[in-house]
């Protein structure tokens, strides 16, 4: 796990690069951080029929800080709908996806169709992969069958500023995804192909005769691949023209004050603690992950533990209180936007799918709790493969899709514990807006193998306390666990 206090490369406040088609890339370090904005452009206006739109509506979306964005969402209310609670149409996708643009032809997924009179408000939500989220500023759209001259005028003056919106931003509403780093700004010249380039899979925007991109980005050392396009079906291909080193300056990291540190194993580091701290040494990572927030609530305490990686030790420090805390920070894993070797061979339209299946195998520890590399899942499933007795939810597993979490029973724990290299299998549905909790397995998603892996000798004991004693009763495993 990188650490933010340790410098990374050389600073450069900039530099330039030619690219392989000739064209030139200037980028310069921006040390302003004033947090991250929202971009959003919904048109104000959509022409009613009996079919649906007389033209589907463009929407278009940015954000300045895709490398701490794990997933979006866009949700179209109906003007009533004041707590926004029931979207009647909604799209997802990953930080990739955010900057290409949506049509809507006035389709709903939830209650009556469309009529004409009505106003419905569009809204975007990014969120993190701990779970915090940023929304924009909503925007209206009125469904008539026409409009009159005056009306025409406002709707005009409307998108235009809604266009202008686009390309600055605004302050999220409110602001909960903590954002470290600095601007990165980028500026391509010369630049004589017809189609757009990208960078590291995100479009830059015409600025008269150039093209320039704005992003915060964490510290640490990135690649951001500059890339020309060919049209293929259903998108285009990206072909890498260049890529653009640099490294950002080094920033305080993140801190998760935690409980229940007495158990954990410590071994010497020679990393310095950050001011008002001592460096108490590193622990593992699977045993940090097991100990309880001190502050749940706090945004940067969430991000800072869901980025700790299970398979590798993390520094541990206290303040003059002696209170205990975790020195975290993201790393190339983590960071979606830009990331060395994460340049897409291929850039394909969003889809929308409200959930997809996933299907796991993996080794199960000799104790009652697991993990689930995801949270927010929904129709949890357990079996043992090669055994014919089915498992059952609540009789011989207890299920926490909310938080991703497993409790097995005594007489699953005895079962798997007589069977040599046991395992489960686990299956279940995950949102596609759901973020993903990294955990150390052989991860497929059906049967794609994704690039983590399970450790069947971390402890992935959730309690406060650590790891529960084999001779305690289901009953009160059960209840220190909800409680």
């Amino acid at each position: 796990m990188l650490v933010l206090c340790a410098p990374v490369r050389a600073i450069e406040p900039g530099g330039r690069e030619t690219l392989k088609n000739g064209a030139a890339v200037t980028w310069r370090i921006d040390p302003r951080n004033d947090g991250s904005r929202l971009g959003l452009s919904v048109p104000a206006y959509a022409r009613w029929t009996p079919d649906g739109f007389d033209e589907p509506l463009t929407i278009q979306m940015r954000s300045d800080a895709l490398a701490v964005i794990d997933a979006w969402e866009l949700a179209i209310h109906r003007l009533g709908d004041t707590e926004f609670k029931r979207p009647l149409r909604r799209f997802r996708g990953t930080a990739r996806t955010l900057h290409h643009p949506l049509e809507w032809s006035g389709e709903t997924d939830d209650g009556p169709a469309l009529r004409p009179g009505e106003t419905v408000v569009t809204r975007l939500s990014v969120r993190d992969v701990s779970g915090n989220i940023d929304r924009s500023a909503p925007q209206e759209t009125l469904i008539a069958r026409y409009m009159m001259r005056a009306e025409r005028r406002k709707v005009a003056v409307r998108d235009t500023e809604r266009a202008s919106l686009l390309e600055i931003g605004t302050a999220p509403l409110p602001r909960r995804i903590p954002t470290r780093g600095y601007l990165i700004d980028l500026m391509l010249s010369g630049w004589d192909e017809d189609e757009p380039p990208h960078a590291s899979g995100v479009p830059m925007r015409a600025s008269g005769g150039d093209w320039v991109l704005s992003q915060l980005v964490p510290t640490g050392s990135h690649d951001i691949v500059i890339q020309s396009t060919r049209p293929i079906i259903g998108g285009v291909r990206a072909v890498p023209v260049g890529v653009v080193p640099f490294s950002v300056p080094p920033d305080f990291p993140l801190v998760v004050e935690i409980k229940g540190t007495g158990k954990l194993e410590r071994s010497a580091t020679d990393r310095d603690a950050p001011a008002g701290f001592v460096m108490e040494g590193e622990v593992p990572g699977g045993q940090a992950l097991s100990r309880v927030l001190t502050n749940r609530e706090g945004a940067e305490d969430r991000l800072a533990f869901a980025l700790i990686d299970a398979d590798r030790p993390v520094p541990l420090v206290k303040d003059d209180r002696k209170r205990r805390s975790l020195l975290v920070s993201y790393d190339a894993e983590t960071v979606s936007w830009p990331g060395a070797g994460r340049a897409q061979a291929s850039l394909r339209e969003p889809t929308d799918p409200a959930t997809h299946r996933t299907s796991l195998k993996f080794a199960a520890p000799a104790q009652p709790e697991l993990v689930l590399p995801h949270t927010n899942v929904d129709d949890i499933s357990v079996s043992v493969p090669g055994d014919d007795k089915t498992l059952m939810a609540f009789r011989d597993y207890f299920p926490n899709g909310a938080e991703g979490r497993l409790l097995l029973s005594a007489s699953v724990l005895e079962r798997l514990a007589g069977v040599e290299g046991a395992v489960l299998d686990v299956a279940y549905d995950i949102p596609t807006f759901a973020p993903s909790v990294r955990a150390g397995g052989t991860v497929t998603d059906d049967g794609e193998t994704w690039g983590e892996s399970w450790s069947d000798t971390e402890v992935w004991s959730l309690t406060e306390s650590g790891p529960r004693r084999k001779d305690e009763g289901l009953l009160e495993r059960l209840l220190n666990w909800i409680f």
